[in-house]
């Protein structure tokens, strides 16, 4: 066995001496759940020596004579990757001790758990008595509950002498285990009842039943767990919790008390936790949750295990509003400890794969505390204590600091596989951590989905109320599944989606593919997104991902991964975790879509296009507590409105011109008291065709079953509600639009609108967006009356000219009747179109085709502009596009077309479609609140020029940045001419140098279209 050395600090004044630390230990098996480490592993000390003992379970023993106090037997260890990440270990040593005397009394000796790197206890001294010992029996002392991480840092496990040998000669150690620490749980099966108090069926509980006891006047204690001693140990802290669920009157309204929860020692006749009494919303906001949850006491509590100890359940007087709690089980929990303790340095992660650039664990960053303002320098050591990197030099440093390392040393290559130290010195203070280089998981390129081809139309749906046995999950889903199915959804987005149970998994995907169902899965895998342990190791992090998958991938119904539901924005670790959970899920399964649920502003500015998203889900919810019907402002952020926000999510879809990647929505059809209101079906259909404008292309609405204080499609009994209804109307609107809406690309508007305005003076007009269907040039207004509670004729009014193209029809999308609408100049006016309360319309601008098209493939750049880069929201899915350089304003984007192409003394008007991506899509004030980027400024000019006259044919027209919508494509008219057979003209868009508001313009096309005969 290989060894290194090195010298131990004095700890509390006992000297360690000189320790040697094996970094191989073969007793541990890979990914072990649970090891034994013999006595051959140990190191020794003082005297301690290996001798034959063959009541021993490898016939030799660790022995020490009981004379002083130092740490002579020891397990040190700086690997622990072998034992399962993540997963708590009750660790022990099996020690005997040889009496001197009949009755010892006094220390026996004593364990524990040290962090050599870190210089300070892992697991905390305990002492063993003399008197709690048996003479010459083996017996297992626990040290306590740990968790092994990455971290490298060299971890000595102990058993000190008592120095106490007129009482306890000597001392052996026969070997260490780490076993799996599972909480000590009692089941309802076990509870003792009193005065009526039954079990019965609950498909949510754990194990299937619960215990029920009804609220009353009497506060007895009708529901008890007893304690079983030999499942506790003494001088021991336990949490102690309950899954419970509460029966409820009104499952948004009950308040108040719930039931009364305490631990009590009935051999002593004391309170060892006292009578607590748990009030909706004041402990609990999740009362309403109609499934099971966990509650847990507020203080941790130490048991006797000789006494009599029972945890009880009593009623309390508020029958009213909670009328019974249902308890499954109580849970009694010892603390945990990892390596991964708060220190005065740490890195996280613990382990990284350097030189891999997978974006997964490649580089680690030191934190670090000092007293005061200090002068500090880090530096990166190898396991030869050779210097690698150095991060900082004599930087001054006020009470904290942190250094990111790369995983380079100081040449800029990666360093190889091993274990590395950072040092962090100030004055003459040095402090360590450990770390491991490692070689990593092996990641497969993104994957190239089309999730943008369906047209998903579902229902957010509560996953926690599935039941956990396989019989009664089969059948609710197949009631839910049927139900959901009968109001014309094709897609289920389940939430809290459990995967500890393969077989239900099983179930419940089968019966909706039995229904014809899609299901989004949002899995619990907390375990993943909050474990540092599991985050800084990327191959558990692996395996977990692997098992989920394994379980949903081979599924028909299966249709994609829901990673988070609003993930906080603020939470740079958390995006860089779900950044790593979404490629290890994309390698495993590269045939499924991965998605986030985006909530607000904030959190799709930072996440969409870091994490690289195949959809954006979002849930912008309008109908806000204490609005006005139909008022949609105000979400939140000033100036940022219902349809703002939507045209914010939906642009993240377009920063990558080169994406496809669509946009759903999760819509509002549920009330939350105090937050949002209960919309109205008038609302709930206007916010649905207000998405559809502002370019969503998928519709969730949320959600299908009421729980928490949340309403839904239906209620707690499995009756529809009001919201049934009019989300099965929209399903059936929208699935007869979907040719329509898939076909239609949002371009920059082009209409305006008279009538229709609503949210108690919110909106003065009805919404008004436009589209168009690049197959067939045909165009389509989407338009929502916001008045919600009264009908509207609304007027709207078309600039002609933005539309590039003849109009030859007008027409309602959904019925194909005509609508009449009016010529005026370059205006076309549909007057008074009639609108119900909320009512939305898509009406369908049919075009005939231009004269003559320039494709961008035909365009001539000079400077920075190129052609044919990958856009799929241009008409060829390829644009011209130039970057905006501050102060250049050349011609480098035109097209000469061919005069052979035209008739001869025709006279013709000239349009080019362009867009613009604005130098920001957001800006933060001082507060962090975000402001829409909405330049002013000019940003195009466009014109038509005669190269060998070398003069403007026409008037250069200049387009701002007010007139057009963020990376959205407009039609612009250049300008009406008598095209020369002879002379070099051509048309060209030119920036206008001001880099400070518009980052790159794009060219699309250009068109002739004769002039019209007036």
């Amino acid at each position: 066995m290989k060894h290194s050395w090195f010298a131990i600090v004095a700890v509390t004044g006992i000297v360690l001496g000189i320790l040697s630390i094996p970094t191989t230990v073969a007793p541990v098996a890979a990914n072990a759940e649970s090891a034994d480490v013999q006595d051959d592993a140990f190191t020794l000390h003082g005297g301690a020596a290996r001798v034959t003992d063959t009541t021993a379970s490898d016939d030799s023993v660790a022995r020490v004579a009981n004379t002083g106090l130092g740490w002579n037997i020891q397990y040190r260890r700086a690997d622990f990757s072998a034992l399962v990440t993540d997963q708590p270990y009750e660790v022990s040593f099996r020690v005997k001790v040889e009496h001197a005397v009949a009755s010892p009394s006094g220390d026996a000796f004593s364990v524990g758990a040290y962090d050599g790197t870190a210089g300070q206890h892992l697991l905390p001294n305990r002492t063993i008595s003399a008197a709690s010992t048996a003479d010459d029996t083996w017996a297992e002392y626990s040290i306590g509950i740990y968790v092994p991480t990455a971290s490298a840092n060299t971890i000595s496990f102990y058993v000190a002498s008592g120095d106490n040998a007129s009482q306890i000669s000597t001392v052996s150690v026969d070997s260490l285990s780490f076993t799996p620490y599972k909480p000590y749980v009692i089941e309802d099966d076990d509870f003792v009842l009193y005065n009526g108090v039954q079990r019965q069926h609950e498909p949510t509980a754990a194990d299937g039943s619960v215990a029920r006891l009804e609220n009353g006047s009497t506060p007895s204690w009708d529901v008890q767990a007893d304690v079983d001693g030999d499942a506790i140990d003494a001088d021991t802290a336990y949490t102690v919790t309950a899954a419970i669920r509460m029966e409820r009157t009104d499952y948004l309204g009950s308040s108040g008390e719930m039931f009364t929860m305490g631990v009590y020692d009935a051999t002593a006749g004391v309170h060892l936790i006292p009578p607590h009494t748990f009030e909706s919303p004041r402990d609990d906001e999740n009362a309403k949750y109609n499934f099971v949850w966990t509650v847990a006491l507020p203080s941790s509590v130490e048991l006797d295990p000789t006494h009599v100890n029972r945890v009880f359940f009593a009623k309390v007087d508020n029958a009213a509003e909670y009328p019974a709690v249902l308890v499954d089980q109580v849970t009694l929990s010892r603390a945990a400890t990892s390596d991964a303790l708060p220190q005065q340095v740490s890195a996280y992660p613990y382990q990284i794969s350097a030189g891999s650039s997978a974006g997964i664990n490649d580089g680690t960053t030191i934190s670090f505390s000092v007293p005061g303002t200090q002068t500090t320098t880090v530096r990166i050591l190898d396991g030869s204590n050779n210097v690698v990197r150095t991060l900082l030099t004599d930087a001054a440093v006020t009470e904290a600091g942190s250094a990111y390392w790369d995983g380079e040393d100081g040449a800029g290559a990666p360093v190889g596989a091993g274990t590395y130290t950072a040092r962090v010195s100030y004055g003459s203070t040095t402090r360590d951590v450990s770390f491991r280089s490692v070689q990593g998981v092996t990641l497969a390129t993104a994957p190239d989905l089309h999730p943008e081809e369906e047209f998903p139309l579902g229902v957010w749906y509560e996953g926690a109320i599935i039941p956990k046995n396989v019989t009664d999950a089969t059948a609710y889903t197949d009631t839910t599944f049927a139900d959901i199915a009968a109001s014309g959804a094709n897609d289920v987005i389940i939430s809290n989606f459990d995967v500890t149970r393969p077989a239900v998994t099983s179930a419940i995907l089968d019966q909706a593919a039995e229904h014809g169902l899609t299901v989004v899965v949002n899995p619990r895998w907390w375990d993943v997104i909050y474990s540092d342990p599991m985050n800084s190791d990327e191959f558990a992090m692996q395996a977990r991902v692997q098992a989920i998958v394994d379980q949903l991938k081979p599924k028909s119904a299966f249709g994609g991964y829901l990673l988070y539901d609003e993930p906080p924005h603020a939470n740079d670790k958390l995006r860089e975790t779900i950044g790593k959970l979404k490629k290890l899920v994309e390698t495993a399964d590269p045939d499924h879509a991965v998605m986030v649920d985006l909530s607000g502003v904030h959190s799709a500015d930072k996440y969409f296009s870091e994490l690289g998203l195949q959809a954006m889900t979002s849930d912008p919810y309008g109908a806000l507590w204490g609005k006005p019907a139909g008022d949609y402002t105000d979400l939140g952020y000033p100036g940022i409105d219902y349809e703002v926000l939507l045209d914010f999510l939906h642009l993240q879809t377009k920063k990558d011109i080169s994406s496809s990647a669509p946009f759903w929505t999760i819509l509002q059809a549920f009330e939350q008291p105090g937050w949002y209101r209960d919309p109205s079906d008038a609302e709930i259909r206007s916010m649905t065709y207000e998405a559809i404008g502002h370019g969503a292309k998928g519709f969730h609405y949320f959600m299908y079953q009421a729980t928490n204080a949340w309403n839904g499609m239906i209620d707690p009994d499995g009756n529809h509600t009001a919201r049934y209804d009019i989300i099965e109307q929209m399903f059936a609107e929208l699935s007869e639009l979907r040719p329509v809406i898939q076909s239609m690309t949002r371009v920059a508007n082009i209409a305006t609108a008279s009538g229709g305005g609503g949210g108690d003076g919110a909106y003065a007009s009805a919404d008004v967006t436009t589209h168009v269907d690049h197959e067939t040039g045909d165009l389509y207004l989407v338009v929502v009356n916001h008045d919600v509670e009264d009908a509207a004729d609304v007027t709207i009014t078309i600039d002609a000219d933005a539309v590039g193209a003849p109009i030859s029809s007008v027409s309602d999308a959904a019925s194909g009747t005509a609508v009449t609408a009016v010529r005026s100049g370059s205006q076309l006016v549909i007057a008074d179109l009639p609108f119900a309360p909320g009512e939305g319309r898509i009406v369908k601008l049919s075009t005939s085709a231009p004269d003559l098209v320039g494709e961008d493939a035909d365009f001539t750049v000079t400077g920075t502009a190129t052609t044919e880069a990958a856009d799929t929201s241009a008409g060829d899915g390829s644009t011209a596009l130039e970057p905006v350089a501050t102060g250049v304003t050349a011609r480098n984007v035109r097209w000469n077309w061919d005069a052979q192409d035209l008739e001869p003394g025709a006279s013709y008007d000239v349009y080019a479609d362009v867009k613009v991506r604005f130098a920001h899509d957001i800006t933060y004030d001082a507060n962090d609140y975000p402001t829409i980027f909405r330049p002013s400024s000019p940003a195009l000019t466009l014109g038509i020029y005669d190269g060998t006259a070398g003069a403007a044919v026409t008037s250069p027209v200049s387009v701002t940045g007010s007139a057009l919508e963020n990376q959205l494509w407009r039609t612009v008219k250049v300008g009406t001419f008598i095209p020369s057979p002879t002379a070099d003209e051509y048309v060209y868009v030119a920036s206008t140098g001001n880099a400070a508001d518009y980052a790159t313009i794009h060219v699309d096309r250009f068109t002739f279209v004769k002039t019209p005969t007036p």
